[in-house]
């Protein structure tokens, strides 16, 4: 029998003016919605902000000066949810998204404010980092390899420890991909999508910096913590659905979180594919460079098809691969998800 719903379903979205739009589709007749700078029990401690009769919508202004507001929404029929924006609202760095808030197969969520995924954070300004240390982030776990590190180091954050865990080093060592463009053809890295294909395949076996991240978000006293690479796609992609996958987030909903790269990434990406594309001699490298910029549900798809070959289940690779055991697994869930 499937387990009733007790949430209420509600997102927050930032307006053009930097208004904050929060919408519901329970049918309620009332909801009240308070809000805290903290995403835990903000119904008890934080402040009402309204009180919404026959309506499923409502629009503020951003109650909080540069630190990240939370929502608890409360229905008069028993549902309540807490919520938040998606996307943090920074000027350097486009894909920085908070992972919380999703439904888990047993009926409990992923806690907001905990768990973060991200591009490269050599652009945040100095309002970001601001707005990130008072988030109180506690850790920075860097996939990137010690050349783009060197390239574009990520800016001290007070109060954020930094880690690098660099994935693929051995392979960037030998393939470097500005010898391509050097020479204006990028058709040895195959059919456009298949790099990464590719990539997202060996990311099962080459595991040992996704295996530190999930022993690292363990810890209460690493959270909030962000992963990140450089566009916060596929090494942050794969790191960041495996880690809901193992806190029972469906499948569905991990491609959904995965695909928005794309959206948050638009308009960058078109700027980069003009002036990357401008250096390729032929349309075959164009399209294999646009792939490259893509998050696509084939890529993260072939690393699931990979576990399920090898190992039949993400909690199988888990236990038998990356070194957990069903009673670790079972904490880090009691850690990260919250209960209705």
């Amino acid at each position: 029998m499937e387990q009733q719903r007790l949430w209420l379903q509600a997102t927050v979205e930032r307006n053009a003016d930097d208004t904050l739009h929060i919408k519901w589709k329970n049918n309620i007749e009332e909801v009240r919605i308070y809000w805290s700078t903290s995403p835990d029990h903000i119904e008890e401690d934080g402040e009402l902000l309204a009180t919404v009769n026959g309506e499923s919508s409502y629009t503020i202004e951003t109650p909080s000066e540069n630190e990240r507001p939370y929502f608890r929404l409360v229905g008069s029929n028993g549902q309540a949810v807490t919520v938040a924006e998606r996307r943090l609202p920074l000027q350097g760095a486009f894909n920085f998204r908070d992972m919380g808030g999703y439904e888990t197969t047993d009926g409990r969520k992923v806690k907001w404010g905990k768990l973060y995924r991200s591009e490269e954070l050599a652009g945040l300004t100095e309002s970001d980092i601001d707005y990130l240390q008072k988030s109180g982030l506690k850790l920075i776990c860097d996939y990137r390899t010690d050349f783009e590190v060197k390239h574009k180091p990520n800016p001290s954050i007070t109060g954020a420890r930094q880690v690098c865990l660099p994935v693929m080093q051995e392979l960037a060592k030998d393939l470097n991909i500005n010898e391509f463009f050097q020479v204006g053809d990028l058709s040895m890295l195959g059919k456009p999508g298949e790099y990464l294909v590719n990539m997202n395949q060996d990311f099962v076996d080459g595991n040992e910096a996704f295996v530190s991240f999930l022993k690292l978000a363990q810890n209460p006293e690493n959270l909030p913590l962000v992963n990140h690479c450089t566009a916060g796609k596929d090494r942050t992609g794969f790191g960041s659905a495996l880690l809901l996958l193992l806190l029972g987030v469906p499948e569905k909903t991990v491609m959904e979180d995965y695909l928005l790269s794309n959206g948050f990434r638009e308009k960058l990406n078109e700027k980069m594919m003009a002036f990357l594309g401008a250096k390729l001699q032929n349309d075959e490298s164009r399209a294999i460079l646009g792939a490259m910029f893509e998050a696509r549900a084939e890529y993260l798809q072939a690393a699931i098809d990979e576990i399920q070959k090898q190992y039949g289940s993400v909690e199988e690779y888990a236990e038998k691969a990356l070194g957990f055991t069903k009673e670790s697994l079972e904490e880090m869930k009691v850690l990260l998800l919250e209960d209705k």
